[in-house]
């Protein structure tokens, strides 16, 4: 089966050895770096098992879709970080020990539920908000300005299935202030250019993750095919 990580590495995940754990409701949970991890209701054990072996390949330190967050974990001047297209939340059970608050960003109702369980220990550092960052504000939706307008913010971390470019557009006196920004660039043919742009033109210094990414998803996927996974800026 062809995956979007073409690397020898991938070859080290086999799902089938993932231990998925129950809790005292018989709620499926994986234990992440000693941190119980739930996921939507609908998800069944095989599911999990996958998704998680997923999110192993995509942490794996060869990987493309890498995000570097001992880049937080290292820097105590970042201490408000923004997850936006948190999923099941695994950036920021990574970050949440390091930092005083999380912001979760993540509209789908089921994986919200999950993650209010996910983050129950941490009920005073995280707040979950169920909208939609992009590029304008209407009903679900919200952009990085108005949210942030009178909030403090160190971090940006965003994986929003190709919204992240009119994300940044509207998001202009957030990336003045911010340190530190890891956004994904592969959903779209553009991105990593675009993305690269916008950080640059704001005086981020810029790097992206090594190897590419085949994003097989995208319907318009076009030459040359490959395309960069993740970007990181830094001031």
């Amino acid at each position: 089966r062809l995956s979007p990580y073409l690397y020898e590495y991938t070859k080290n995940y086999n799902w089938k050895e993932v231990d998925i754990k129950f809790d005292n409701d018989e709620r499926p949970f994986y234990l992440y770096k000693n941190k119980r991890m739930y996921f939507k209701k609908s998800m069944k054990v095989e599911h999990i098992k996958k998704y998680v072996s997923g999110i192993l390949q995509q942490e794996d330190i060869n990987s493309p879709h890498k995000y570097n967050t001992q880049r937080i974990i290292n820097n105590y001047n970042i201490q408000y970080v923004a997850d936006i297209g948190a999923a099941e939340g695994f950036f920021a059970l990574d970050v949440i020990d390091y930092v005083k608050k999380v912001y979760i960003f993540e509209c789908d109702g089921e994986w919200a539920e999950a993650l209010e369980k996910t983050f129950s220990p941490y009920t005073e550092k995280i707040e979950i908000i169920k909208k939609y960052v992009c590029g304008e504000d209407k009903e679900e939706n919200i952009t990085l300005d108005r949210f942030f307008e009178n909030l403090p913010l160190d971090c940006i971390k965003a994986d929003i299935e190709g919204a992240e470019v009119s994300m940044l557009n509207r998001g202009g006196q957030t990336l003045k202030k911010i340190l530190l920004a890891i956004i994904c660039t592969y959903h779209r043919q553009n991105d990593a250019k675009d993305i690269y742009n916008i950080l640059q033109k704001e005086g981020f210094k810029t790097s992206f993750t090594p190897g590419y990414i085949l994003f097989l998803y995208d319907k318009e996927l076009g030459e040359p095919w490959l395309r960069r996974g993740v970007i990181t800026g830094e001031k």
